[in-house]
């Protein structure tokens, strides 16, 4: 119930939460109430992304982000081999 648009809409957003559902973003009421925030930063929304949804993503991630830390801490100019070591590690994850 409480992922239902409409509830999102009314209820849920009068009472001082954050709507999550789309129709709540689009809605008249929640754009009046709060300074059209939903429907100007809605387009945001839309082209930004979302972290992939394959088993292994996690695991991916922490070594991924172990690589590129130490890529940065060393202030390395070679980002090719990076980028190699990255595409080699999600093929292995990826399966």
């Amino acid at each position: 119930m409480t992922a239902d648009g409409d509830f999102q809409r009314t209820v849920f957003f009068d009472e001082a939460g954050q709507p999550g559902h789309r129709q709540a973003w689009m809605d008249e009421h929640t754009n009046d109430i709060s300074n059209n925030f939903f429907k100007n930063t809605l387009k945001t929304l839309d082209l930004g992304s979302m972290r992939p949804r394959f088993d292994g993503y996690i695991e991916f991630q922490e070594h991924a982000g172990k690589l590129i830390r130490e890529f940065v801490m060393n202030q390395d100019t070679e980002y090719r081999a990076l980028v190699v070591k990255l595409n080699e590690l999600i093929n292995h994850y990826r399966k």
